[in-house]
């Protein structure tokens, strides 16, 4: 009797067992709850795929994360995609040119990181900011500190103003013409 069907997964069942078993399943559940967000269902081996892709990476989340170190520069990277991008980097590429006296202090350093330093986030923040400093520092310019800027900027904003108003009172001549 193929009469038993899911009308939120779209399957068809032989007996009620078969349909009370789908009921209780993931796929269901997951398939339910997109029909209630207006979102159409999907197949088992989409479900499934998805899953297995989920799984995948939360097996890549628990690993044990690896801290890579520049032996040159004196800096760690929590990824090995930002030590990438480091050794390309200007101020890498500036130190490795201007020769190194031990050649092991070139070499890029690969080591588990700690559980307490994985779950700290400041360090690699520091790292990151150091860089960027070193990297754009030429583009920074000093400024005195005795420097009246507000009272310079005050008077622009107060300059700005008084003309503003001259202006509209020009308008309002021009309107008592008509």
């Amino acid at each position: 009797m193929p009469g038993l069907t899911c009308n939120a997964c779209n399957k068809e069942f032989q007996d009620d067992s078969e349909q009370k078993l789908h009921y209780k399943s993931e796929w269901h559940r997951y398939n339910l709850k997109r029909k209630v967000a207006g979102v159409p269902g999907v197949t088992e081996a989409l479900f499934l795929a998805r899953q297995s892709a989920l799984a995948e990476e939360r097996n890549k989340l628990s690993e044990t994360p690896m801290l890579y170190s520049c032996g040159l520069c004196s800096k760690g990277y929590r990824s090995s995609k930002a030590h990438a991008q480091h050794l390309e980097s200007r101020s890498h590429i500036m130190r490795a040119s201007q020769g190194v006296s031990h050649e092991a202090d070139g070499n890029t350093i690969i080591k588990p990181l700690s559980r307490r330093a994985a779950n700290n986030k400041l360090p690699v923040q520091r790292v990151v900011d150091n860089e960027e400093s070193e990297e754009s520092g030429d583009e920074w310019e000093e400024v005195d500190p005795e420097e009246d800027l507000v009272a310079e900027a005050t008077k622009s904003l107060t300059d700005l103003n008084v003309n503003e108003l001259a202006s509209n009172d020009d308008m309002d001549d021009n309107d008592d013409d008509d």
